[in-house]
């Protein structure tokens, strides 16, 4: 059974070609490749993480894979958390995390989680990654796999912007544009598939912290978070950066309790070292050795290139710190 890693999207606006794509909304969870051999089911995310624990609501799946004499299959989407209106939240998903403080048994009930299917890469020992995502959505289908835990959004083809507007009024992320005649390109960014977005966000690393103030004192008050330059080229302050690009402060979005977590995640990782290659000096900065991915919400890019108003999301432990780059429209 092969193993495949996701195919990516790229930042983009909406293509001029809009009869040429399939649109489906932009899912605010974790990716998920869920993989069966025969006998296991098996959820790895994209940094090839097994969380086939961390989500039982999905095992379910297995038997119903066995009952249409499946051998094999390869599914990719989406975890996703709903709130109480229905409306995916991942900042609420991050109580169902394995890292996070609260006991997993706590939270089945609470955060209950949805997979939502959009891809098929492999059925009954043949890859189907050649095939148009037309026709692997076709295959996927006539699958039937839709039950309470899975389910698998229709897509939607023509006016692009009147979709994007209709995500935009129900607060969602946005939309992804996938090429009906586009092949499955496991682990490339090839421009086939494209995410646009109603809000900026993207996923940042972080580097350090600094400590709380008043309400927090004894407390993280911000980190210190940054993003890998995407070429060699790149220089800041005329030398090439093989560092963290300083980002920004991110203190807003916590509450209590995941300030908590924070230290007792970011403490252990206490570095002498600057991991930044720009970071203006700041006299309270204490450093971490770069592997904790968050997400943040900003509301834009300052002339200096660092965010303004940014807003912690949750944690991405399902993404690896060195994939983390800065996220330009067309690359």
């Amino acid at each position: 059974m092969n193993h495949f890693e996701p195919m990516l999207a790229m930042l983009s606006s909406l293509p001029d070609e809009s009869s040429a794509y399939a649109f489906e909304v932009k899912w605010d969870g974790i990716r998920i490749l869920a993989c069966f051999d025969g006998k296991d089911l098996v959820l790895f995310t994209r940094n090839k993480h097994n969380v086939t624990d961390q989500y039982p609501e999905i095992t379910p799946l297995r038997q119903l894979l066995l009952d249409k004499k499946i051998t094999d299959i390869t599914l990719d989407g989406e975890i996703i958390a709903l709130n109480a209106n229905g409306r995916p939240s991942f900042s609420l998903l991050q109580k169902r995390f394995r890292k996070n403080m609260r006991p997993l048994s706590a939270n089945l009930k609470q955060v209950p989680i949805v997979y939502i299917l959009f891809d098929i890469l492999q059925l009954n020992g043949r890859p189907l990654v050649d095939l148009t995502y037309v026709k692997r959505r076709d295959i996927l289908d006539g699958l039937q796999l839709q039950t309470s835990y899975c389910q698998i959004p229709c897509y939607q083809t023509g006016d692009g912007k009147t979709i994007l507007e209709a995500t935009q009024k129900l607060g969602l992320e946005g939309i992804v544009a996938k090429r009906l005649d586009s092949q499955y390109h496991a682990g490339k960014r090839t421009g086939d598939w494209l995410k646009i977005k109603n809000i900026h966000r993207q996923e940042f690393v972080v580097g350090g912290w600094l400590p709380g103030k008043g309400t927090r004192q004894g407390l993280i008050g911000s980190i210190l978070v940054g993003y890998y330059a995407a070429a060699e080229k790149e220089t800041v302050n005329h030398g090439p950066c093989q560092k963290l690009v300083y980002a920004g402060r991110v203190g807003t979005g916590f509450t209590t309790q995941m300030l908590r977590q924070l230290s007792a995640t970011l403490v252990p990782l206490h570095s002498q070292e600057n991991p930044f290659c720009n970071l203006p000096y700041t006299k309270h900065s204490s450093f971490v050795t770069p592997t904790i991915v968050i997400e943040c919400e900003f509301t834009e890019w300052t002339p200096s290139r660092t965010l303004r108003h940014p807003v912690f999301k949750g944690f991405r432990f399902d993404k690896t710190a060195k994939d983390v780059v800065l996220e330009k429209t067309g690359e």
